[in-house]
């Protein structure tokens, strides 16, 4: 059934409404997708607080233009395209999206990305799912900043053990 001219209008400010709180959305076309696939892919995304929806490309399209983003063109890509938006930060969503399309070959195609309004190339995209999440990060700075106390107290472990060995054998020797 097709939509009425105020369906869609409130489709695009929906669509617009997730470009423009999400630091980064990518549009994929699918094809193929099995939906218990589709499910497994939801339910990861939830996790990371990543949104995945269905949309037309020519109304995503309007509402990147409505946000100022000309550069996007979703023309050459199928008529319905998975939105994915969301997430903390700027590389949970192109991490998710190319998690997919290892898990499900053949079956997604990236088409663009959006990171902070502005066009991204799929290089840029390709890069971000490459990287670290900001809280293995955290991670490895706490661990980096935790090294240096770790091993100076190992040393003086190591210093207070060698002191008791030798009292140890001492007492031992008389």
């Amino acid at each position: 059934m097709a939509k009425s001219r105020t369906q869609k209008e409130k489709e695009v400010k929906s669509i617009e409404e997730a470009l423009k709180t999400s630091p980064a959305s990518v549009f994929a076309s699918f094809s193929g997708v099995t939906v218990g696939e589709m499910e497994s892919f939801r339910q990861q995304a939830r996790e990371k607080e990543v949104v995945l929806r269905v949309v037309k490309n020519t109304l995503a399209e309007k509402a990147a233009r409505n946000l100022g983003i000309d550069d996007l063109s979703l023309k050459k890509s199928d008529k319905m395209l998975l939105l994915v938006s969301g997430g903390k930060d700027e590389v949970a969503t192109p991490q998710i999206i190319y998690q997919l399309g290892k898990r499900i070959p053949g079956k997604l195609e990236i088409f663009a990305g959006i990171i902070h309004r502005k066009a991204a190339s799929l290089s840029v995209l390709k890069q971000l799912s490459t990287l670290p999440s900001q809280e293995e990060l955290y991670a490895k700075l706490v661990g980096s900043l935790n090294a240096p106390i770790s091993r100076f107290t190992n040393s003086l472990a190591g210093i207070i053990r060698g002191f008791t060995l030798v009292i140890k054998s001492i007492s031992e020797s008389r």
